[in-house]
């Protein structure tokens, strides 16, 4: 009797408190865009769930089994957690696109029905699917052919046989023009290399240019004869997020598309035709140094894959803190420019960066004047274009990276770039800052660095593994949100804990000499 008039006090006392109260908390979901939007305005979001899996401990094993294991678990998960919100949709036959990567969903509906959806439980957040716009390079002077390869040392890499050969490197762009004659016989082929996100074209096309450019400098001409591209050997595949506008558009629903789509082509974890390397040549600019999470997790879960995520830094320079995201989040390469006279564009995005306490951009690399692809209507194969931008700029290190994964495939992408940073050619003022970040890449010395002594630890790059390397473990020892923003560098075990076992694994290292190359 006691029990039931506690309960009807209760039900009496919420009666007047408690509906507001989940109304609140359903409201506090939405993105606050949206409140400035009639009931019955159609838009895009993109709703978020809850209770993502622990992406860490896939880092462990070889690369083709964890990709398969971490493809299983995000289906699984996002299968399970996100059963009463496709049911609730499904219900009001409002199409949706699984975005199991994030475990997401990508919908368009009025704002009316998107509040009665934040009000389930499962639903952690629903942001506004955002526009982004391309900034497309600056046409050139004639300058002279293929000199950024030698600036980068990549000829010193081709000579003893590294062209890329094996490794598979993919362009997230406005397409590639697969006639071009540097390029057609570099493409993978198949139904798993080739995605078109506004038009569903079967085979890849370009009808801008931009993502032809860039896919030249990574992959383009022939190992056997004089080149464009940093890694001729390789193979490529691409996926077209924007569209044919000027300037061309893509949204954020695109992105987290293509960023799946790359982990997974052909829908079946069981095969591996992952790309080794992701290129991305462009940003989000709606407001400069703006730290935006929105793609955070689909870096981290790609890297975990052990694929590499390389972005250009942007092209808002001269001035500081005019860095773009994702270029700007600690677990994203971001790639500066510089011209042929080693000197730092004006146009090249400079830090500090509000997303990471390390300097931005990471490296820098030619992207002034650069000699690459172009289209060819068909009918002109043999169409080059020359360039500037860091959007030509990070096309490079990517390139450099396919050489780098020929010699020693089972790198991780923490343990490449750290081999870049280490070996970088300082320029500017000395040591690490927020105009070159580290300096100019250096293929060959990466080269060595790795075939050299393991020095993964050295976080400070001063050549020792030594004391000022274990304060980065003090700092963090004990944390055990190491899978939160800002993410650990010292969790090596990936357990999302830095204790014991971490410790034991960096002394396993103590006092590792690095020489600079």
């Amino acid at each position: 009797m006691i029990k039931m008039f506690l309960l009807s006090f209760a039900c009496f006392i919420c009666f007047g408190n408690c509906t507001e109260a989940f109304a609140d908390n359903a409201s506090a979901k939405i993105d606050p865009a949206l409140d400035r939007l009639g009931s019955d305005t159609e838009i895009s979001v993109i709703v978020t769930l809850k209770d993502n899996i622990n992406i860490r401990k896939y880092r462990r094993g070889n690369k083709k089994q964890r990709r398969t294991k971490l493809i299983k678990a995000l289906k699984t998960n996002a299968k399970k957690t996100q059963k009463k919100t496709r049911d609730f949709l499904k219900r009001n036959n409002i199409e949706h696109i699984d975005l199991w990567l994030n475990n997401a969903i990508l919908l368009k509906a009025k704002t009316g029905f998107i509040r009665e959806l934040a009000q389930i439980s499962e639903i952690e957040k629903i942001v506004l699917d955002q526009t982004v716009l391309l900034q497309e390079p600056i046409l050139s002077a004639v300058t002279t052919a293929e000199q950024n390869l030698n600036i980068i040392n990549a000829p010193a890499a081709w000579d003893i046989g590294l062209t890329g050969s094996g490794i598979v490197i993919a362009g997230m762009d406005t397409g590639v023009d697969i006639f071009h004659q540097d390029l057609n016989d570099n493409f993978r082929g198949g139904t798993n290399s080739w995605k078109d996100f506004f038009q569903n074209e079967p085979a890849p096309v370009d009808l801008n240019g931009h993502g032809t450019q860039t896919m030249g400098i990574m992959a383009g001409g022939d190992p056997n004869s004089p080149t464009i591209g940093v890694a001729p050997g390789a193979k490529w595949i691409a996926v077209r997020i924007f569209d044919n506008s000027d300037p061309p558009e893509t949204t954020f629903g695109k992105i987290h598309q293509g960023f799946q789509w790359f982990l997974d082509p052909d829908n079946d974890p069981n095969t591996n035709d992952t790309p080794d390397i992701i290129n991305n040549s462009w940003g989000v600019r709606n407001s400069l140094n703006d730290c935006v999470l929105e793609f955070y997790n689909d870096i981290e879960t790609l890297k975990t894959a052990g694929v590499a995520v390389v972005f250009s830094a942007g092209n808002d320079g001269p001035d500081p803190n005019t860095s773009l995201f994702p270029a700007n989040y600690d677990n994203a390469l971001a790639v500066g420019a510089i011209d042929n006279s080693l000197v730092i564009t004006d146009f090249s995005s400079r830090g500090p960066s509000p997303c990471r306490q390390e300097v931005f951009p990471n490296i820098v690399a030619p992207g002034k004047a650069i000699r690459t692809s172009d289209l060819t209507g068909g009918a002109f194969p043999d169409t080059y274009t020359i360039v500037s931008g860091t959007s030509l700029a990070a096309p490079h290190v990517a390139g450099a990276i396919a050489l780098l994964l020929e010699a020693f495939p089972d790198l991780d992408p923490w343990q490449i770039e750290m081999s870049f940073e280490f070996t970088a050619l300082d320029l500017g003022t000395e040591g690490p800052e927020n105009d070159y970040g580290y300096g100019l890449i250096d293929i060959a010395a990466a080269y060595e660095r790795v075939a050299g002594p393991d020095c993964f630890f050295d976080f400070d790059k001063n050549g020792i593994v030594a004391v000022n390397d274990f304060a980065v473990i003090a700092n963090e020892w004990l944390r055990n949100d190491c899978d939160d923003f800002p993410r650990c560098k010292s969790d090596f075990d990936y357990d999302n804990n830095v204790n014991i076992n971490d410790l034991k694994v960096f002394l396993e290292n103590w006092l590792n000499v690095c020489s600079a190359i």
